[in-house]
């Protein structure tokens, strides 16, 4: 089985774990369609014990999701999830090419694909920046014309992802070797690369738990960040060198059409593993299955049983089940009965209640109704209190007064004799 087949099996498998928990369809038999002359399946006989069908399998009509185009995986997010120990597996197994560091080219201290992309991409504006090969890009063109195609078909999804956007400027630094070209394209089929990585982005999001293909994808991923360290050493080399590789196969076209052999390698072997992993996912679906089958065959023994049951003893079931009905629809009725009971007790407390609230509430208004009379009683003592007091000072006015008139009252007398003697 192939990469592309395994991707197609699992978007399309049905999950057979879940066939006894489906609904019967009473419609069909499990393997063939009824056949609508014969009697007894078109039209059963009430009397005998009727046998329901095994739950079938799901129908055409029912929606089985798509896979996913690769371009609409959320930006390859798996991809710099094992970018860490790709790079940490690249660094522990080989050496970075001479020179790289030296220059401020290096990649091994990155932490993601945007960083490698940053790097790669500088030494590619480096190498277009040399204005003695300006001269030799229009030969650069003429000789590229398949890379061209191939570099047109990568850039169709380089918008999804850093690492895609590596592939774009690894395919630059192959269209500069014009005697390259024929053996990358027929023997190392670098057109696949952006295929290979898809193809892995895929395996690692269909078999997330499997320590195999994860294995098989930082390898391949390590292969691939090696290929773009020589990318790199290719761009940076100038003068005579930089001259020499338009030419001949040099020390870095040499390395990097190894990468990308050892890069399709990689791939074959992130496809072996996938193969393996779905056979194993595969072997455990078929043993769930079988299992699930002797569940159903016990689940349809029984039910056999119980139809054998209530064949043979089909009156008395009936009376039971009637004397049953009965005996809960008394008690049923009994206890609707006591609830009524009850209810028009409530009803009757109720009633009681509402009356009592309503003689609370002509009190309170009574109550109000003398607060009010009250308050109009003290207004009208202060008002008798004023008054009194207004009457206390006159009359202590008058005994001023009269207190007054006593005093003169002895002259007066005096005076009284003489004017009757006169």
């Amino acid at each position: 089985m192939s990469g592309q087949d395994i991707i197609n099996s699992q978007a399309l498998e049905p999950d057979n774990s879940q066939a006894p928990e489906s609904e019967p369809d009473n419609s069909q038999a499990p393997e063939s369609e009824p056949d609508n002359s014969q009697a007894p399946e078109s039209e059963p006989d009430n009397s005998a014990p009727m046998t329901p069908h095994p739950p079938s399998l799901p129908s055409e009509d029912q929606h089985i999701p798509s896979r996913l185009p690769i371009t609409d995986m959320q930006d390859m997010k798996i991809w710099n999830e094992i970018f860490p120990d790709a790079m940490a597996k690249l660094s522990s197994e080989t050496n970075e090419p001479k020179g790289l560091s030296e220059a401020g080219y290096t990649i091994r201290d990155k932490t993601d694909w945007e960083g490698v992309y940053s790097v790669l991409d500088a030494a590619r504006n480096r190498y277009q920046e040399e204005g003695r090969f300006k001269l030799l890009r229009k030969s650069r063109r003429k000789f590229a014309d398949k890379v061209d195609d191939v570099a047109a078909a990568s850039k169709t999804v380089t918008k999804f992802a850093p690492v895609l956007r590596v592939v774009e400027v690894v395919f630059d630094a192959l269209k500069t070797a014009a005697n390259v070209r024929k053996e990358v394209l027929e023997s190392v089929g670098v057109g696949d690369l952006s295929y290979i990585f898809s193809k892995a982005e895929t395996f690692m999001n269909i078999f997330p738990e499997d320590i195999s293909v994860r294995e098989a994808s930082i390898d391949l991923t390590a292969t691939i960040i090696d290929a773009i360290e020589h990318a790199i050493g290719f761009f940076i080399s100038n003068g005579y060198k930089a001259f020499k590789a338009l030419l001949i196969p040099s020390h870095y076209q040499s390395a990097l059409l190894q990468s990308l052999t050892r890069i399709k390698t990689k791939s074959m072997i992130l496809d072996e593993q996938a193969t393996e992993s779905n056979m194993h996912r595969q072997l455990i679906g078929t043993r769930r299955t079988f299992a699930n089958g002797a569940q159903l065959e016990n689940v349809m023994s029984e039910v056999e049983s119980i139809n054998d049951l209530v064949g043979t003893r089909w009156e008395e079931y009936l009376t039971r089940a009637l004397d049953t009905s009965l005996a809960s629809l008394r008690e049923h009725n009994a206890n609707l009965l006591g609830e009524i009971a009850s209810l028009k007790h409530q009803a009757k407390l109720q009633a009681e209640v509402d009356g009592l609230r309503i003689e609370i509430h002509s009190l309170k208004i009574e109550i109000n109704s003398l607060k009010i009379e009250n308050n109009s009683l003290k207004i009208e003592n202060e008002k008798l209190r004023a008054e009194n007091e207004k009457l206390r000072a006159e009359i202590d006015k008058l005994r001023a007064e009269n207190e007054k008139l006593r005093a003169q009252a002895p002259g007066r007398e005096r005076e009284a004799p003489g004017r009757e003697r006169e």
